[in-house]
């Protein structure tokens, strides 16, 4: 599991807390500076590229309570948090979390795929040659096995 962060969490947040969160690295890696509503949803769509504004809205509000129970007090954590909480409540918060389903989680979700279907065609790809290779070596020990050992002293 990653180093948790103590600087912003209190003792509280354990490795059974941490397994509850839908995205562990965004709250563990990420500086809390950048605990956004955007950055948030970047690094969910980028996961998981068909989620609906229904389920990322259920994981964003679940993901948000438990950080909010475990951060220290007083900090930049705490504030980014609350702000991530709170967005369903206020106009400005739910038109971030519209417009971002609107324009940006299509693009985001065909690029990840992209990039998986890439990684897949690359270890395919990878694949074949070490087969191929391996066939290449087989030949080659059978060649080298009927033509030329075949005469060995007992």
């Amino acid at each position: 599991m990653e180093t948790i962060n103590t600087k912003f969490f209190q003792t509280t947040f354990t490795e059974e807390v941490v397994r509850d969160l839908h995205l562990r690295d965004f709250w563990l890696l990420e500086e809390p500076c950048h605990w956004t509503l955007t950055h948030y949803l970047e690094s969910l769509v980028k996961l998981d590229p068909a989620v609906s504004n229904r389920n990322a809205s259920i994981r964003i509000r679940h993901d948000a309570k438990i950080i909010q129970e475990h951060v220290v007090a007083g900090t930049v954590a705490e504030t980014m948090v609350t702000a991530i909480v709170n967005y369903p409540t206020n106009a400005r918060g739910k038109k971030i979390f519209q417009e971002y389903f609107k324009h940006h989680t299509t693009p985001i979700g065909i690029a990840a795929m992209n990039f998986e279907t890439q990684k897949s065609r690359l270890r395919s790809i990878m694949s074949q040659v070490i087969a191929d290779e391996e066939e290449i070596n087989m030949r080659k020990r059978n060649y080298g096995e009927s033509s030329g050992n075949s005469s060995k002293i007992e």
